[in-house]
């Protein structure tokens, strides 16, 4: 069942697209958790990682960004403010990308498609930007930033600085 025929009403407004519990997002947590534990490890949120071998597949390879990361959330008065332009966030990140509406991110990764995609979150005064592998949940790399709330043009930066390390 896709999610968009479940919640018609669903926007970037929409808290549960805002912090990412859609199907597609909760498939991709429990992947995550059953390769954890697998592995007999867990991902820690409070640092920053990077799988330097397979990040590199972003060089050629589109990331999909989410529609809902545009919107500038004030976390004091917990309220929606503009939306900012594409190229506000973009203008550092020289490699394929796609912004994409949530609910057709979420039926993607429902459908079973291959692809890596931004996922972003924020625990009380942290922020958690994410790379995902759609198929098998799969970080490729974590980004942390205190103090801010909302995704900005340098977190690009510092997700493009990954990708192009040796």
């Amino acid at each position: 069942v896709k999610q968009s025929s479940l919640d018609k009403d669903a926007s970037p407004s929409n808290p549960h697209l805002f912090i990412n519990f859609s199907l597609g997002f909760i498939k991709n947590y429990f992947q995550m958790v059953n390769d954890g534990l697998k592995k007999n490890e867990f991902l820690n949120t409070f640092i920053e990682t990077v799988d330097k071998d397979k990040i590199k597949v972003l060089e050629k390879q589109k990331l999909f960004i989410p529609n809902s990361v545009k919107v500038h959330y004030n976390s004091l008065s917990r309220t929606e403010g503009k939306e900012h332009k594409e190229e506000e966030f973009i203008e550092d990140y020289p490699y394929p990308y796609e912004f994409i509406d949530d609910l057709d991110l979420d039926d993607k990764i429902l459908e079973g498609e291959d692809f890596y995609y931004l996922q972003y979150g924020q625990i009380n005064g942290k922020k958690n930007v994410f790379v995902v592998h759609s198929k098998t949940g799969a970080v490729l790399c974590s980004l942390r930033d205190y103090g801010s709330y909302n995704i900005k043009s340098k977190d690009f930066r510092d997700l493009a600085k990954k990708i192009e390390k040796k």
